[in-house]
């Protein structure tokens, strides 16, 4: 399905962007050292969502579709949308199975034909012109009850921001128009949309990078990635309240109204 029309400038630019860097952006999730971080951000992410077994799971911009893979066994159906048709290509052919499909469309043109219990998206709010009008959407596709994750990259920590300043001048593949949020930024999008028992938690201190940057060397990154993902998890869930100032992003959760 072709969306563009009822894509703006700016998400335009975006979709051009990842069909461009589909196959670079795709391999990362093969890769050892990328591989454990990503699905380690993954998981740390669903974990802020109190959800039963077997929901019903939309992912929002789902990219090349490795989540299906790495939450495969939890879920009764899953659904990854994105518009970028070559990295729905390759969702296609790495990661669908009998209860994982992925579809070429625009979150704001898109009509499933049953609600979801979770609906989640990493890293897509910074790409929408308005985050709040496009959530408000999604409750539509949502069960009464069911949860709203969102993972995003984070301003409090002033070293990580000019990393990814740095990063935004060196990397061509890297979009330009990145954002990031504080914890009432978030609060305030969640809120206009409409969800509640609202939730946002930092995430990722030491494995960001792996998730984010392709590495080469993966015989030597690997086992660095691991130990990094091993320490994420302890410190994550230790020490969570006080790792604002220094984690890379937020994941903020909200419900829709029973």
């Amino acid at each position: 399905m072709d969306s563009s029309a009822a894509l703006s400038e700016r998400e335009s630019r975006d979709r051009e962007l990842f069909d461009r860097i589909a196959s670079t952006y795709a391999k990362k999730d093969l890769k050892p050292a990328h591989r454990i971080a990503r699905k380690l951000r993954l998981t740390q992410t669903l974990k802020v969502a109190d959800f039963g077994p077997a929901p019903r799971v939309m992912e929002i911009g789902c990219g090349a579709g490795f989540a299906a893979r790495y939450m495969e066994g939890r879920y009764g159906a899953f659904v990854g949308i994105d518009y970028s048709e070559k990295l729905i290509s390759y969702a296609r052919e790495f990661n669908r199975n009998e209860r994982a499909t992925f579809e070429v469309v625009n979150i704001n043109d898109y009509e499933p034909p049953e609600q979801f219990d979770v609906v989640f998206m990493i890293g897509l709010l910074h790409h929408l012109d308005d985050p709040a009008e496009t959530l408000t959407k999604v409750l539509k596709h949502l069960r009464p009850g069911g949860w709203v994750v969102a993972n995003e990259p984070q301003s409090g920590n002033p070293l990580v921001s000019w990393l990814r300043q740095m990063r935004k001048k060196v990397d061509k593949n890297y979009s330009d128009e990145q954002l990031e949020y504080a914890r009432g930024d978030l609060r305030a999008i969640f809120e206009k949309a409409g969800l509640t028992d609202i939730k946002i938690v930092p995430q990722g201190i030491l494995s960001t990078p792996f998730a984010e940057v392709s590495m080469p060397a993966q015989p030597l990154m690997a086992p660095i990635s691991y130990i990094c993902c091993a320490l994420d998890r302890v410190l994550e869930s230790a020490l969570s309240p006080i790792l604002y100032s220094v984690a890379w992003n937020l994941v903020a959760a909200g419900r829709r109204p029973a």
